[in-house]
């Protein structure tokens, strides 16, 4: 990194914290930060800090933020916008994808697949759950990710919070660095020490899950375990910790997930904001039916952005808001780490090539099962059906067929083969619904991949292939694609 580069960094990072403290104390200040960030931001950053001062529910939501947690507050704004955002564009911007792929914006680990729940229909039920992480490999993956240029990690599992005591050390070590905690919320519940622990370090943002209200979310997460939910979250509040919420969405909890005074609920009590994921069948036991319909998504697309737009609290959907991203986003913003040390594609992704206890993150992440997928993307044109498990199920069990990884929990890639017909049919009736939307809300995304040369700022896809000389693009096919 040039001495330019740690400057602005430098000075940024000085920015963030003097208006910290300025808007803590008078949160109608709020305007002052952003217009200072966006003299140094540009395209998609800039454009953020533009419609949070245009709209009334993210200018509050982030005057609530200020209200929080001073500790939590500091860290979130500089690991997240200066470190997580400035940083890792200035470390990505020299690199020739070709080479060496930009690092991932955020790097899912699982540090053990353990958990004291046993939920319905869980993603990660099959995985082994004899092992965990040792202390030491944890602090590596951090390490080479931050090396990368990488400083926002999504912690997940199994039951992640079973892991912070025991990791607290690496955590206070990396605290340039941020962590996203999907947790089910009991163990900080039941364990005083856990969530202290979590709260004193200040760079963990805790995001409880839950299905619903009390009904849906016990339906599938046992008795009693709604009420130790809304008791964390009590907890949390009153600690003025930062926190969010994630929502599995189904055809059977739709109504719900789609009512906008769950949202009101859910603000009463604290929280900041949620993600909300499709269910995924990808394992043993769970039922392709319950999967959203086509009309429900398009749907929850409205609801989501009219929340995000006019409530203070910031709704995401993983799918839905992939066009924000240029679509998928598996092996070229992020992949997953399980407990085993095997590197995913994706959280869905069961299926891996290498393992970091034998190479380097590096050497992974740039690998030619990777750089396959990554070739493949946009795995549709609509990008509202960006998931090559979903949405363009065929490219799965192509690149499956050419790089036969092995299935990391035992089972994920039959799996894929066995529900191909049902997946199939599933993308083909939701794409009726969203690839209209899809024309309507982005009808200029054509234009923009021609100006690019590529769907995506990285480069290295599908659409930046087409684009190569021909002897060159010929070289390439061979060598990733079928």
């Amino acid at each position: 990194m040039s001495l330019i580069d740690k400057i602005k960094i430098h000075y940024v990072e000085y920015v963030v914290n003097k208006y910290i403290k300025k808007i803590q104390k008078n949160p109608d200040r709020i305007d002052d930060i952003f217009n200072e960030l966006k003299k140094y931001s540009s395209g998609s950053a800039y454009r953020f800090f533009e419609w949070v001062q245009d709209n009334p529910g993210p200018r509050e939501l982030f005057k609530k933020i200020f209200e929080r947690n001073e500790k939590q507050v500091k860290m979130f704004f500089n690991n997240l916008i200066v470190h997580s955002g400035l940083e890792w564009i200035i470390n990505n911007k020299k690199l020739n994808p070709e080479e060496e792929f930009p690092a991932p914006f955020t790097l899912l680990i699982s540090p053990t697949m353990r958990c004291n729940l046993r939920c319905k229909g869980c993603y990660a039920y099959l995985y082994d759950k004899s092992t965990d992480m040792s202390k030491e490999f944890f602090d590596s993956i951090i390490t080479q990710a931050e090396e990368m240029g990488t400083h926002f990690f999504t912690l997940l599992g199994g039951e992640p919070s079973l892991k912070i005591k025991e990791f607290a050390d690496v955590f206070r070590e990396h605290n340039k660095s941020i962590f996203q905690m999907f947790t089910n919320g009991t163990i900080m519940y039941r364990d005083p020490e856990t969530l202290e622990t979590i709260l004193d370090l200040g760079n963990i943002i805790p995001v409880l899950s839950v299905n619903g209200r009390k009904e849906e979310t016990e339906e599938v997460r046992g008795p009693g375990v709604y009420e130790e939910v809304l008791g964390v979250a009590e907890k949390l509040k009153e600690k003025k910790s930062l926190y969010g919420i994630s929502l599995v969405l189904t055809n059977k909890n739709f109504k719900t997930l789609s009512d906008y005074s769950f949202y009101d609920e859910w603000i009463d009590r604290g929280a900041l904001f949620g993600w909300i994921f499709v269910y995924m069948p990808v394992t043993k036991g769970t039922d392709i039916s319950l999967m959203p319909t086509g009309k429900q998504r398009k749907e929850m697309y409205y609801v989501v952005r009219e929340i995000r737009e006019n409530k203070p609290f910031f709704l995401m959907d993983f799918w839905n808001d992939a066009p924000a991203v240029d679509g998928c986003i598996a092996a070229r913003r992020y992949a997953h780490v399980n407990n085993q040390g095997y590197l995913e594609p994706c959280i869905f992704v069961h299926q891996a090539v290498d393992n970091l206890h034998e190479k380097s993150l590096k050497e992974a992440w740039n690998s030619d099962f990777f750089n396959a997928i990554r070739l493949h993307e946009p795995h549709k044109d609509n990008l509202l059906q960006p998931c090559m498990v979903i949405g363009n199920p065929k490219v799965l069990r192509e690149i499956d067929k050419k790089y036969k990884p092995i299935s990391t929990d035992g089972y994920s890639v039959q799996r894929i083969f066995e529900i191909a017909e049902e997946l199939d049919k599933y993308s083909e009736e939701v794409a009726k619904e969203m690839e209209p939307l899809f024309k309507e809300e982005y009808p200029d995304i054509e234009k923009l991949w021609e100006e690019r040369k590529g769907a995506h700022t990285e480069g290295f896809d599908r659409i930046w292939l087409k684009y190569l000389p021909e002897e060159k693009r010929k070289l390439l096919e061979k060598k990733y694609l079928l």
